[in-house]
């Protein structure tokens, strides 16, 4: 309910929500309803948005949803960074990441799926975005020549100049899920999915329009293949590669670019699934937020193995304490430019905690190294 960044200042964020039925299964009474006021004390400004999503028929995953209002937005659309760590970076370190748009909006949505296995999702969307500029100071710590609030500009970060001009976009999104010899059994009130032995393929396509007042204009695709493989005693392997790239780039502002999933703190990115918290696969653990960002083609790679006590169940005083181990690789190739990752981690720690060790090296043999936590519990 409260936060603090440097383009809103304090921030009192109120939300909302109620929901009917088993949501997360698509039951075929239920009902999503969302409501957020939001008023930042150094911007001025109230931001009100809600949002409404009801399940249409749970046979087919038929889902109709519509969203609208004010909302600030980070520019990295992925919003890797959390707003209680980016303000607690803030207001310790004056290190604000966060970097804010505000956008007025209305979105409609619809999802069904067409055959078995098939799953499409298209959404229209129309907003105008106003560029922000940083309206707060503060810190509990003192202003140092290297200790200093950068700009909400992330192209610029010494420059108050803002990103963008005020403009609007008209935008158009489709995605199709598609898992072959997709598992699965019918009840009387909706169909109940198992999955697929083969991994899951994901179509995305986005288009820009032109008109109807909309300044931009472009054609962006992607295809992102993903598979979760039990390997019995050794352990469960997750891999996620994506290819895609613009076709069409004629006007394409920076808020669409095609964002990666960095991280510049200590701790893990989180994503919600099924309600819960999770590390994403697709999270790079070191790298920053906006310097792979691109209109050029690009491919990314991920590959995460969790061996389950396989190792540390060797040695009888670990075993005690019921630690588990997992490494991983990230790899990017964004336009001519590439960057790697290694990491290896301890998980199950007081059966919460998830600590990684990692080193990152990009196409000038730069080299990070670091280490980074999660809280919560790692295997969904």
């Amino acid at each position: 309910m409260v936060q603090f960044n440097t383009v809103e200042g304090l921030v009192a964020n109120f939300k909302w929500s109620r929901y009917k039925g088993d949501w997360w299964t698509y039951d075929g009474k239920s009902y999503l309803l969302r409501g957020n006021i939001r008023y930042g004390f150094a911007s001025e400004q109230l931001n009100v948005s809600a949002a409404f999503a009801k399940t249409l028929d749970a046979m087919h995953f038929k889902r109709f949803s519509m969203s609208a209002g004010q909302q600030m937005a980070q520019i990295n659309n992925l919003e890797p960074i959390n707003p209680v760590v980016n303000a607690a970076y803030s207001l310790l370190r004056r290190e604000n990441f966060m970097k804010l748009y505000r956008k007025s909006f209305f979105d409609i949505g619809y999802q069904q799926e067409v055959t078995n296995g098939v799953m499409l999702t298209g959404q229209l969307s129309y907003q105008n975005r106003e560029p922000m500029v940083n309206n707060s100071n503060y810190a509990f710590v003192s202003e140092k020549e290297d200790r200093r609030y950068t700009s909400n500009n992330p192209l610029s970060p010494e420059s108050d100049v803002p990103l963008f001009n005020e403009h609007q976009a008209l935008i158009f999104q489709m995605t199709a899920r598609l898992r072959i010899k997709q598992k699965y059994a019918t009840r009387p009130d909706r169909k109940v999915i198992y999955g697929s032995k083969y991994p899951t393929v994901t179509l995305g396509y986005k288009k820009g329009i032109s008109g109807l007042g909309s300044d931009v204009d472009f054609d962006f695709a992607n295809i992102n293949i993903g598979d979760d493989i039990d390997m019995g005693l050794f352990g469960i392997s997750s891999f996620d590669v994506a290819f895609g790239g613009f076709f069409n780039k004629s006007s394409v502002p920076f808020v669409d670019y095609k964002h990666f999933r960095g991280n510049e703190t200590i701790f893990l990115n989180k994503q919600e699934h099924y309600g819960r918290e999770h590390a994403p696969l697709n999270a790079y653990h070191i790298l920053d937020y906006y310097s792979r960002s691109t209109t050029s083609t690009y491919w990314e790679g991920h590959y995460e193995h969790h061996f389950n006590g396989f190792l540390m169940n060797k040695f009888p005083l670990i075993r005690r304490f019921k630690f588990q181990m997992l490494g991983g690789a990230n790899f990017l190739k964004s336009g001519d430019r590439e960057y790697t990752e290694l990491y290896f981690g301890v998980e199950n720690i007081l059966k919460v905690m998830r600590v990684d060790f990692v080193a990152g090296y990009d196409d000038v043999d730069n080299v990070q190294t670091g280490v980074r936590i999660w809280f919560g519990i790692s295997n969904l």
